[in-house]
This record gives C-alpha cells, sequence and structure tokens, in this order.
C-alpha cells in the first residue's frame, strides 16, 4: 500500500470514528435529558398570611397558606424552601422541617420587616419554647428582612432557642432585627448542636444580643473558645 493509501485509509477511519461518536452522542444527550426531566423538582416557594391565609390554599400570594408547618409539609425532603411572609407570624408550637434549606422573607404591606414573634411554651412539649426546628441534621436557615422577638419560657421550659436541629445547622441572618424585651429570657440558638452562624447588617433591637446568641453562653465569649458549637463572623457572642 503506497503512502497516499496509507493516508487516505487513516482519514476515512477517523471518519468513520467521528460519525460513530456524534451518534453514540446524540443518544447519551438523548438519555441524560430524559432524565433530568423525570427527576421531581423539590424547590417550592409559598406565602404566609396568619391573618387572611388557608391551609386548604395553594400557597402563592393570591392565596397563602395559614402555617409555616404547611408550606414544611408541601416540601419534599431536601428540597429548598422559600416562605414569604405576608403579615407578622406568631409561633405557637415547634415547625418541624424535613431536612430543608429554608429562606425567610418578608413581603409585607407597605415594605419593611416581618415580625416573628414565639410561645413561652410549645404546644405539645413542655419543656421548649416554640421554636423553627429541623427534624434531622445539616440543615440550613436564611432569614431576610425579618425581625426575632424573644419570648419568657414558661414553667419548667428547658429549651430555649428560636432555632433548633437535631444536628449541624447553619443559620444566616441579614438585615435582620432580634428584640429582647425586658424579662424575656429565649435565646437565638439552642445550645445543644453545632451552628455555622452568618450575621451581617443586624439592625438595632430592644436590648443587646450579647449572651443571647447561644443559650447558657456568656455575654462577651470569644467564639473561638467554643468551636465545638459554633463558627461565625462574629467576633464575641
Amino acid at each position: 500500500m503506497t503512502t497516499t493509501e496509507q493516508m487516505t485509509a487513516a482519514i476515512t477511519a477517523i471518519t468513520d470514528l467521528a460519525a460513530a461518536y456524534q451518534g453514540k452522542n446524540a443518544v447519551i444527550d438523548a438519555s441524560l435529558a430524559a432524565a433530568l426531566a423525570a427527576f421531581p423538582n423539590i424547590n417550592r416557594t409559598f406565602y404566609v398570611d396568619q391573618v387572611a391565609g388557608d391551609d386548604a390554599n395553594d400557597g402563592s400570594e393570591a392565596s397563602p397558606f395559614l402555617t409555616l408547618q404547611k408550606a414544611a409539609n408541601m416540601t419534599p425532603m431536601g428540597g429548598l424552601l422559600t416562605v414569604y411572609f405576608l403579615t407578622d407570624y406568631h409561633v405557637s408550637k415547634r415547625v418541624d422541617f424535613k431536612q430543608q434549606s429554608v429562606a425567610f422573607k418578608a413581603q409585607v404591606t407597605g415594605g419593611g420587616r416581618a415580625k416573628v414573634t414565639f410561645a413561652g411554651t410549645s404546644e405539645g412539649d413542655t419543656a421548649s419554647t416554640a421554636d423553627l426546628s429541623s427534624l434531622h441534621s445539616n440543615c440550613y436557615f436564611e432569614c431576610q428582612e425579618i425581625q426575632f422577638e424573644a419570648v419568657t419560657a414558661g414553667a419548667g421550659v428547658t429549651d430555649k432557642g428560636m432555632f433548633r436541629s437535631r444536628g449541624n445547622m447553619t443559620l444566616r441572618l441579614s438585615n435582620c432585627q432580634i428584640d429582647l424585651p425586658v424579662g424575656s429570657d429565649q435565646c437565638v440558638i439552642n445550645n445543644d448542636v453545632f451552628c455555622a452562624l452568618s450575621v451581617s447588617n443586624l439592625n438595632g433591637g430592644t436590648g443587646p444580643v450579647a449572651g443571647r446568641w447561644i443559650q447558657d453562653v456568656a455575654a462577651a465569649t470569644d467564639p473561638a473558645s467554643i468551636r465545638t458549637l459554633i463558627a461565625t463572623n462574629l467576633t464575641s457572642l
């Protein structure tokens, strides 16, 4: 075989290989597209209105839910749940989230923050204040434009965190406000799990937050001294 014939054969072989690859690649792309189309969407966005909402609604802005628990129940485990508060919200009992990433945002009439308050004793759990809780570990809570107000814990209450988890937790507060009325003793986070805490643009509230970030952790504590409990951008607790 001459050199020219060898080159021609090689070019033909390369051309055939490219054609075969293109054919298989098209099949692979089609299979991947079908698989992605079949994968369920686990992200949800719901609106909550504690004044005019109804848990029989669809959770849209025009037809909001009444309770946070309904929004949590309608979000698949492991999904991303975004909740828009259309009114202030009172947490009367623990709200359980299922290993979900949860973003709380305000969309109240006239703008501004949505105020979230808590009961001193959670319905069905006399050892805890009402709280926002993950049933599983590695949960993520993000809060934007939310005003949290602490409560005075009821008699016999030992768990006093606004947020709690069964395992590691991430809490991000952005442009939020924390009010600590005189006599209140509720804290932001329970002291029984590790928390990654990020705080930005915290607005002034009633009472200093120092000493109330984590239950039973004194004011001015250096976060580096309790690394088994917290990692944070705060320089002092």
